[in-house]
């Protein structure tokens, strides 16, 4: 597979590592920033959204295997462990976590490119285009980040998407294109929070349309404000996509 604009993140605690890897994994045609721990990458997130993760395994606030699993159970991103450890306690690490690889950095930094290509090559069998639709979805969410996190998990799992902005580019989608739901977040530039339901509804035409909140809040949050706007249903991001995709499914085999 071409590496030429794949994003990559590489987490590691020491300095020379991350530079080493990072200037390695440039010239090989990555596009690649770092971080030396959790927290911070949890702050690079906010701008920047990563294809893969390398990542360390021996790290003071969170261990790599530890990472995975938490990240396995929100988001659909590939992660690669990359450590000292013995090969064979590295394997048990990445199935246990659910890892898609590992490479040993005992084996040299030198073939890291291949290795990884090799693994990228071997996860990347099941495209969008392989997997079954799974219903209509207009996301609306004025955060690019978002736009680009929250549209890719849902194309990857089979959802027919069109991305807005805000409510003028819903209004043309909407008037050649009917979904099955709305996925939005609760508050747009120059709205009350939650008022987008009561904008889509009256404003837009969508009330024969089900309204979705979805964002980092918390789910009682996001369940009082669809209550409170005549939202179908509130889902946070901190519980992960699979309540989401099944509230979706449901949602779009009713309409």
């Amino acid at each position: 597979m071409s590496s030429s604009k794949h994003k990559l993140l590489v987490i590691d605690d020491s300095d020379l590592i991350r530079k080493a890897v990072a200037m390695l994994l440039e010239n090989a045609g990555y596009e690649v920033e770092v971080a030396a721990h959790v927290a911070e990458f949890d702050d690079l997130l906010t701008s920047w959204w990563p294809d893969t993760i390398l990542t360390d395994v021996q790290m003071p606030d969170m261990t790599g295997d530890e990472l995975c699993r938490s990240l396995k159970r929100r988001l659909l991103v590939r992660v690669v462990l990359f450590s000292n450890l013995p090969p064979a306690r590295l394997a048990e690490l990445a199935e246990s976590s659910g890892a898609d690889g590992y490479i040993s950095k005992l084996e040299g930094f030198a073939s890291l490119p291949d290795k990884l290509a090799d693994i990228l090559r071997a996860t990347s069998s099941i495209t969008t285009s392989e997997v079954p639709e799974a219903g209509r979805v207009i996301l609306v969410d004025d955060m690019e980040l978002g736009q680009e996190v929250t549209g890719t998990v849902l194309a990857r799992e089979g959802f027919e998407v069109r991305i807005v902005a805000n409510l003028d580019e819903f209004s043309k989608v909407f008037a050649t294109w009917t979904p099955q739901v709305i996925l939005t977040i609760p508050k747009l530039t120059g709205t009350e929070e939650g008022e987008v339901c009561q904008l889509l509804k009256d404003r837009m035409g969508a009330k024969s349309v089900p309204i979705v909140f979805f964002s980092d809040d918390s789910s009682l949050a996001l369940s009082t404000l669809a209550e409170r706007w005549g939202a179908d249903d509130g889902l946070s991001k901190v519980v992960g996509y699979d309540k989401l995709f099944k509230k979706l499914r449901q949602l779009c085999l009713a309409s």
